[in-house]
């Protein structure tokens, strides 16, 4: 690194290991450094040190110097270490900084270079008197040293150091110290500040904190509040009793009605003790009940997306299939070859469709043999607290993946078949109900047959079997709801194709090119409930992500057809022979170039002077809105008037005054929709009432749409416009999180906007 850092960051192990990863991997991923990095291990197991000499390694990166200790020094004692280190003006040791970001942390600096203040602090403010500190220690208000940047400008040498004793709150009790002697500034801050950036250190802290208050103390009366505290603090009950009183207090509270004690309890007890598992459950049930469900949907997926610190699973051994004659007496403790391994994605609010799955797969497989690896994207509902309950009671011997947000169907497939153990994989969607021999039907076909991938019968509801086909067909595909294949395999999904559509077709065209068999079982039968996630998630209401993906499977696959040149026939035929690209609303340069040689100025009067059948002026039209020929459209579109327009052409219509923000000849469509029920044309309505600000108006669509769609992630993104609009920032951002929690494809976290703590 040439010339000097503007900033130190000073890091060590005492941080949740993920916190530290996540600041250390962030730091060296920014692309113009103005810092330098001190690591100092202090001790830490031998994994998390491997871990932080491997990113440090595969860096190579000159900003970072690492220093190790052989046996525990505390925190603050390796602050001050890395201290004597740092080379930068300003100091910051964060111990944890979500979302961290480089422009505002660069302006931060940048406006630091020429400030006064002796330091400065993060969206926070510190007590102005000594009772003030006391209560602060006590009762968690006080901000964690990621809060603080230290100037050493202006700071004496003599009086900046961090107290040796302390393993949290190092840098509340420096400015403890230099509060009263140093000027010192509020200011914003360049990451998210979290709830339990500000909870409450254990009792050895606080007392070692409060020794600290005492020797600033200046008035006698100050010093006996002081050893008040100390005396109050010795004879505190134990955070194990605290938090059993305040679960007890909490759970009596709600049994009389009144959630909003009982949330207030839950807080002060998470104040304390962040990571309370029963605490935070509750929380979510108080906050439900409250009808706060933004918040209890955050706190679901920031329970979900926190490591689950359990003991790994016993590897289980392969061995050959043994003969058991009665396989409920095995006692729990023998360990036993999974055979199968059962993988199973699921998003949305879905835990009452994976509930119904899971109970006719117990019956259709051997439970002792089989494990299930449930991979859940970002649910919204009570899944990943389901989940917890499956792998409390060793269900299938349940493996739960969590995704922050929602990676799709072949990423989330791919991920089951990494961390498959089995012989044998089966992959399943969330809707599908297994009749009890199915699975057993194909295990013991895979295995003779000489089959290498195989699927059921697959019927949807109420329809009945066709008895009368072969037992074993081969296929060219097989639906995905449910297939079976060796657990060693190579063949993993595309995950280009984003959320869904299309991934089957080309994992099942790289399993032909791999010379793979795949063959369907006919007495082997499922009942998929067809699509119930997707369905509510709102991706049915409208084709685009279909199109795209159908255009990327053809391009990938080389196997888009050649558009005909037309001659001798009518625009309506020679527009039918032409076709229509995989993705209308972005057609190939191929298709749009057939489609403009064909409109010459004979054939644009020829569409304009012709009383076309009402089919003709349909199929006219389609071509030329995909086509982009609006001048020629608008001649057209009168004539629209004085027809019934079919439901499919309405969509087009008003998909594409929207696209271009041509508000009037959308309402003048959604004006014709009347017979129609369709919710897309309430979607359009919301969308236009959002952009025009019509919050009343947006809201009430809103609530009606939500009924239908649950899980459309638009819908969140909307929610989070309206509250925009009406000055909820906070609320806003937490409905734009939930939109990218459940498609962060198209609704990507902006790093550039995001909300701070308030």
């Amino acid at each position: 690194m040439s010339g000097k850092p503007n900033l130190s960051v000073l890091l060590t192990t005492h941080a949740e290991f993920d916190h530290l990863e996540f600041l250390l991997q962030t730091l060296l991923r920014f692309q113009k450094p103005d810092f330098e990095i001190i690591l100092v291990n202090d001790d830490a197991d031998s994994e998390v040190a491997d871990a932080l000499r491997t990113i440090i390694t595969l860096s190579e990166d000159e900003r970072v110097f690492f220093f190790e200790h052989l046996s525990k020094h505390g925190r603050g004692q390796s602050l001050n270490e890395a201290l004597l280190q740092a080379n930068a003006p300003h100091i910051w040791a964060p111990l944890r900084a979500d979302r961290l970001n480089e422009q505002l942390l660069a302006d931060t600096i940048r406006r630091f270079k020429n400030d006064p203040a002796a330091f400065w602090i993060l969206d926070a403010n510190l007590p102005n008197a000594i009772p003030g500190w006391i209560n602060a220690a006590g009762d968690g208000e006080l901000p964690d040293d990621s809060c603080f940047i230290w100037n050493r400008n202006v700071l004496l040498d003599g009086d900046f150091f961090f107290n040796p004793f302390l393993n949290t709150l190092a840098c509340s009790e420096l400015a403890l110290r230099l509060v009263k002697q140093n000027a010192w500034q509020r200011t914003d801050p360049f990451f998210v500040l979290a709830e339990d950036q500000f909870s409450t250190p254990g009792s050895d802290d606080i007392l070692d904190f409060y020794f600290s208050i005492y020797r600033v103390c200046s008035e006698e009366a100050d010093r006996k509040l002081v050893l008040s505290a100390i005396d109050d603090l010795k004879h505190k009950p134990t955070v194990s009793q605290l938090a059993d009183d305040l679960i007890l207090q909490a759970r009596k509270l709600l049994a009389q009605g009144d959630a909003v004690r009982a949330l207030d309890a839950v807080n002060r007890l998470l104040k304390k003790t962040p990571e309370h598992k029963e605490a935070n459950r509750l929380k979510i049930t108080l906050l439900e009940k409250l009808r706060r469900h933004v918040e209890a949907a955050e706190l679901k997926h920031s329970m979900q997306s926190k490591p689950q610190h359990t003991p790994e699973q016993k590897t289980i051994p392969r061995k050959e299939k043994e003969y058991v004659e009665d396989e409920e007496e095995i006692p729990e403790e023998t360990t036993a070859e999974i055979e199968l391994s059962v993988i199973i994605p699921t998003t949305g609010d879905s835990r009452a469709l994976l509930q119904q799955t899971l109970t006719s797969l117990e019956k259709a497989v051997k439970n002792i043999h089989t494990e299930l690896i449930v991979i859940d994207n970002a649910s919204i509902d009570d899944t990943f607290e389901f989940l917890g309950q499956l792998e409390e009671q060793d269900f299938l011997h349940c493996k739960v993946i969590t995704n922050q947000s929602n990676k799709g169907f072949a990423a989330s497939v791919n991920q089951g078949l990494d961390k498959a153990a089995g012989k044998l994989a089966m992959v399943m969607h969330n809707d599908v109900l297994l009749s009890e021999s199915c699975v057993e039907k194909m295990i013991d076909a895979y295995a003779s047959e000489g089959c290498d991938i195989i699927g059921p019968s697959v019927i949807n509801p109420d329809e009945e079997v066709d008895t009368r086909t072969k037992e074993i067909t081969k296929a060219d595909k097989l639906d995905s709801c449910c297939f079976l294949l060796s657990g060693d395999t190579t063949l993993r999904f595309d995950t280009r194709y984003e959320l869904c559509f299309y991934e089957t077709d080309d994992f099942f065209k790289k399993a032909a090119e791999a010379d793979v068999t795949a063959c369907k079982m006919n007495s082997a039968v499922v009942e998929h409930l067809q699509n119930q996630t997707i369905s509510a998630m709102g991706l049915k209401i409208e084709p685009d992500l279909k199109w795209k993906n159908a255009d990327r499977f053809l391009d990938k696959w080389d196997t888009k057809s050649d558009y005909p040149q037309p001659l001798q026939c009518s625009p309506p035929e020679c527009f039918e022979m032409i076709g229509l690209p995989p993705d209308p609303w972005n057609p190939d340069e191929e298709w749009l170039s057939v489609v403009d040689k064909y409109l010459t100025s004979e054939v644009r009067t020829i569409i304009q002077k012709t009383d076309w059948k009402p089919s003709e002026l349909f199929t006219i039209v389609t071509t030329l809105l995909f086509a982009d020929q609006r001048d020629l459209l608008r001649i057209l579109e009168d004539r629209l008037d004085e027809l019934d327009i079919p439901e499919v052409i309405l969509m087009l219509f008003i998909n594409f005054y929207y696209r271009r923000n041509i508000f009037s000849r959308c309402k003048h469509y959604l004006a014709k929709t009347g017979r129609y029920r369709n919710p897309v044309f309430d979607m359009y309505r919301l969308r236009m009432a959002v952009a025009n600000k019509e919050v009343e108006r947006a809201a009430k669509l809103l609530e009606k749409l939500m009924n239908i769609y649950s899980c459309n992630p638009e819908l969140y993104k909307l929610a989070g416009d309206i509250h925009m609009a009406d000055g909820n920032d906070g609320e806003a951002k937490s409905f734009y999180a939930l939109a990218n929690q459940l498609d962060p494809y198209r609704f990507p976290a902006e790093e550039e906007a995001f909300e701070l703590r308030l």
